[in-house]
């Protein structure tokens, strides 16, 4: 009819809200909830977050230096991830490999949402 408008139905979350929120609260560890796993730039080896690429590494060395250190010779320095060193992320629901960004550039999930 003529003069009739149609309104836009705002409680219905468009699609690519929808797209963005794909996977929300289901991936990642136990210190964060999100949907991309961050390249270590120090051991080139993907880590949901750099508390994770700690503990593993540290627990890495920490069974090597127990297990080879029969001469004495010191512990080496910790291997720890400088988070603002990253490069490069990967999605978790694609896993695009990508810049650090709030949106994937492969799927368009938010990756960073909380």
């Amino acid at each position: 009819c003529e003069g009739d408008q149609m309104e836009e139905d705002t409680n219905t979350p468009s699609i690519e809200a929808d797209v963005r929120r794909k996977g929300l609260f289901e991936f990642g560890c136990k210190h964060y909830r999100r949907r991309c796993l961050k390249k270590a730039p120090c051991c080139q080896e993907f880590f949901w977050c750099r508390h994770c690429h700690n503990e593993q590494k540290e627990a890495e060395e920490y069974s090597q230096s127990t297990s080879g250190n029969i001469n004495g010779t010191p512990p080496l320095p910790p291997h720890t991830i400088d988070r603002f060193a990253v490069e490069e992320v990967k999605c978790a629901l694609c896993h695009t490999q990508q810049p650090p960004a709030q949106v994937c550039i492969g799927c368009g999930v938010n990756m960073g949402e909380y």
